[in-house]
């Protein structure tokens, strides 16, 4: 009879020991099936330092919303040129993003706005560029913008940020300044308050922060399938600025075309297409990838 009881007891023992043990089963074979289903985005804040990046998983139902409303974000983009629309557009944006819960970490709605537009919110910035474009416009060509707000959506894209010091900062902006179809006195004033614009907001930002570069586009001397020969990647998608040289939108195949460096990644050589930029970039699925802010300097070209 103590057998019997004895053997009832393991019984009983492992009965609750398999239904202990039968829910995580069950979880872990769920959860691994759901994340098949599952698409991972990333958020990348650009030109400030502080804020982590963000990494989330949306179901194909969430993704494909936030893809059709960059689709139609564009087509709303295409079809303003007023300054006060955009912002409410890029405003709208920033909702959008917040929903889907891609904020860089411990970012605010108020510092996303100001990493955004940072600048492009104070009236004595705006006063200035008003009164440099006409100028400008004569001497840019159709290719290129300044000191603009720029979303984008294209492959083969990369974004590098620069902390330096003084004389390294001065040197580049100087090369920018070299860059532009301006005078240098009409530049100076844009241009520091564009590097001061956010400091306010952001208590840890360096005024000889250089924001960051976008790379579109690049080289490697090793063509696919492990060719010894020189292979260029064009970058494919969408590109949309607004600023001094008014808007330009551009589509299909580029390449920055920004001639002062190439930034290296292993043995990729990205070509320059946005500098002294400030702003959000999202990491898609397909090597895609979402940016949206403002520029100091944008200049693609359809040719290699």
């Amino acid at each position: 009879m103590k057998k019997t009881y004895k053997g009832l007891a393991i019984a009983v023992i492992f009965l609750f020991i398999g239904v202990a043990v039968a829910p995580s089963i069950n979880v872990s074979i769920v959860k691994a099936s759901n994340d098949n289903d599952l698409v991972e985005v990333t958020s990348e804040a650009c030109g400030v330092k502080g804020f982590g990046n963000q990494t989330v998983k949306l179901t194909k139902q969430q993704y494909q919303t936030l893809e059709q409303y960059l689709v139609d974000f564009r087509a709303r983009l295409n079809k303003t040129t007023d300054r006060e629309k955009i912002f409410l557009l890029f405003k709208e944006v920033i909702i959008e993003l917040n929903r889907h819960g891609l904020f860089p970490k411990r970012m605010s709605v108020e510092q996303v706005q100001t990493l955004l537009m940072g600048e492009n919110l104070n009236p004595r910035y705006c006063s200035l560029l008003d009164r440099i474009q006409e100028s400008y416009r004569k001497n840019a060509d159709a290719y290129e913008n300044s000191f603009c707000l720029i979303a984008g959506k294209t492959t083969t894209t990369v974004s590098h940020g620069l902390i330096m010091s003084f004389a390294s900062f001065l040197t580049l902006y100087l090369l920018i300044l070299h860059t532009l179809p301006l005078p240098v006195f009409d530049l100076i004033p844009c241009l520091m308050l564009y590097s001061l614009g956010a400091g306010v907001f952001f208590s840890d930002l360096s005024p000889f922060m250089f924001k960051s570069t976008v790379g579109i586009g690049c080289f490697s001397p090793m063509g696919p399938g492990g060719v010894a020969m020189p292979f260029w990647y064009p970058a494919e998608g969408w590109l949309y600025t607004n600023g001094l040289n008014g808007v330009k939108n551009w589509s299909g195949r580029m390449w920055g075309n920004i001639s002062l460096y190439r930034m290296n990644y292993g043995m990729y050589e990205f070509y320059p297409g946005a500098l002294g930029f400030s702003g959000i970039k999202i990491g898609l699925p397909s090597s895609n990838s979402f940016y949206l802010g403002h520029a100091i300097k944008v200049k693609v070209t359809k040719n290699i």
